[in-house]
């Protein structure tokens, strides 16, 4: 069976004719130009009826090319490709084309460099941290060039008149990876949220890694300062064959393993990926990477916008991603939204947003955003949100994320401040410590969502009270209203109170006034701090609690710290004692 599909392979590579194969190879345009297309050899075969034939087997190849951005995940392994009436299972890498490849990746920032010429950094060159050294950082990827799939002719056949499509999900992250030598400017405003910022790359490195399909067993890996379970893919590193679904694995006929008493020798975790470089744009953020979805899809949205009226049309081969940066202290990360240009050394059309002309002290995107906001303020559905303005087909998954409202929000916010824009070296160098506060905040609430007491979890939804946006916890069968940004004016000074935790059900419990102290806005101030808290406690009407930085990563990272010493007991009762995860 095998020796019929290789003779069909060699008598197809034979009929090409060479301007096909130039194409293919992306030596010639098409429509993955420049890259190379990825080849998926699928080969059909049937056990022949006259036991007089010849051969006992009937084969047929098919040859299929998709460009690497698609190919990733849909000719990935176990992946099922539907074409001509057939479903087949790819079942084989090409070991051959690809070799398999060792990577060291940083754990912090995005930095990550093959190890073909030797392990020769004991830290992270971009970074400088230490963890790169660390066995876990070392991961093993297939640069995807051709997979094979075969399949019997009566299980690859699907009748038109159902739908038998069963889509795979993988895991999938674009790494951006930036020299300085490839900086190319920046443009800064500071506004009311926060800082937004416009740079030019004249050059970066993407990297579109499949890590596999989602799974909650696997090797847990940090990489870029995102935590997450990759589990790669099974594959045997001799013949390339992929262990399936069901555990087994289908060895090809001169494959090592297939003899008895072989070791099999399979790559446990195996990783996708596909590199290329472009022009881009990094868009500085004033949100922290833990930010709500709504804030970071609803600028992508705004920004999509704003390049459809600028451009006049569909700017298809202009895509977004996110990614962050971790600053010296590593309090918080940059949050970045690149704009990047799929068509690899770019063609042109970022240097045309991030030029400003003549004597302009600002780039021409702020321009495409106040056309933005101008097409969301006139739009029908009155900030609603709708296809004329913020949704878009191709980020229909991040609709119920998407809001005009938001978008126009920090537009306004943006453009009421862009007489303040200014010119920059690098938005690496633009301080963000202003956000501390708001990330402080961001992770208390998810501490609370991550609470469980009597094995529940706990339930954090927002809701309004007293007229004012707060949020109802409901654990271990009590209610608490959780108030943010109090002010105490009834206990002899003037108090600010980052959030307070009210019982809703029982008047004779205090409520817990909680403050969140970052170093930075604290440290000269800790006697003025100290004297407000006392005075609350001294009238006897309140609790307190101080939480800082570390507090809130010992509740969110179990690993790190010790966790904080808070009179859980007293507030909810010995019986109801809160575990935090």
């Amino acid at each position: 069976r095998e020796a019929g599909a290789l003779d069909e392979l060699i008598e197809g590579i034979n009929r090409k004719n060479v301007l096909g194969f130039l194409t293919d190879e992306g030596l010639l345009p098409n429509y993955a130009f420049p890259e190379s297309a990825v080849r998926l050899r699928s080969v059909i075969w049937r056990r022949r009826k006259k036991p007089t034939d010849k051969r006992r087997y009937q084969t047929w190849s098919y040859d299929y090319t998709r460009p690497p951005a698609s190919a990733i995940s849909e000719l990935a392994p176990a992946a099922s490709f539907y074409a001509g009436g057939r479903k087949v299972e790819v079942d084989r890498l090409d070991l051959e084309t690809s070799k398999p490849e060792s990577w060291r990746f940083c754990a912090r920032c995005n930095h990550a460099e093959p190890l073909g010429t030797g392990d020769r950094h004991d830290a992270c060159p971009a970074c400088d941290d230490a963890d790169w050294s660390d066995p876990e950082q070392k991961l093993t990827m297939v640069q995807l060039r051709q997979v094979f799939a075969r399949s019997s002719d009566r299980d690859s056949r699907i009748g038109d008149d159902q739908d038998q499509r069963e889509p795979v999900q993988f895991l999938r992250e674009v790494q951006v990876d930036v020299k300085d030598e490839d900086l190319g400017g920046a443009w800064v405003i500071q506004a009311r949220e926060g800082p937004y910022g416009f740079e030019y790359l004249t050059r970066a490195t993407f990297r579109d890694i499949n890590f596999g399909a989602p799974s909650d067993q696997g090797p847990r890996v940090n990489i870029g300062g995102r935590e997450a379970i990759r589990k790669g893919f099974q594959v045997c590193i001799q013949c390339g064959a992929v262990k399936k679904r069901k555990g087994d694995i289908e060895h090809t006929f001169t494959c090592p393993s297939r003899k008895d008493g072989a070791v099999e020798k399979v790559q446990d975790c195996l990783y996708l990926y596909r590199e290329f470089s472009s022009e881009a744009m990094r868009i500085l953020l004033p949100v922290t990477p833990s930010a709500s979805r709504e804030s970071l899809n609803s600028f992508l949205a705004a920004v999509n916008l704003g390049l459809r009226t600028r451009f006049g049309g569909k700017v298809d081969h202009l895509r977004f991603t996110l990614t962050s940066e971790p600053t010296p202290d590593d309090l918080i990360q940059r949050t970045y939204l690149v704009l990047f240009d799929t068509v690899p050394g770019g063609t042109g059309y970022i240097k045309e947003l991030l030029t400003p002309p003549g004597a302009s002290k600002e780039p021409p995107i702020v321009g495409v955003l106040e056309g933005a906001l101008g097409r969301i303020q006139a739009c029908d559905c009155a900030q609603s949100g709708c296809y004329r303005c913020v949704y878009a087909y191709r980020n229909s998954k991040d609709m119920d994320d998407t809001s005009a409202n938001r978008a126009s929000q920090m537009l306004r916010d943006l453009l009421d401040h862009r007489d303040q824009c200014e010119r920059v070296d690098s938005l690496s160098q633009v301080s963000i410590s202003s956000l501390l506060d708001s990330a402080l905040e961001e992770r208390f609430l998810e501490t609370l969502r991550r609470m469980r007491s009597g094995g529940e979890n706990a339930v954090l939804v927002p809701e309004v009270w007293n007229l004012k946006p707060c949020y109802r916890l409901t654990l271990g069968g009590r209610d608490w209203r959780v108030e943010p940004q109090r002010t105490a004016d009834d206990v002899g000074v003037i108090v600010s109170i980052d959030f307070v935790l009210h019982p809703a059900f029982e008047s004779h419990r205090p409520p817990i006034a909680v403050f969140l102290d970052g170093w930075t806005f604290h440290q000269g101030r800790i006697g003025h701090d100290l004297a407000q808290r006392q005075a609350l406690l001294r009238s006897g009407r309140w609790d307190v609690w101080t939480l800082t930085w570390n507090d809130l990563d010992a509740a969110l990272k179990p690993s790190a710290y010790d966790l904080p010493a808070l009179p859980l007991d007293t507030v909810l009762g010995t019986e109801d004692l809160v575990v935090l995860l």
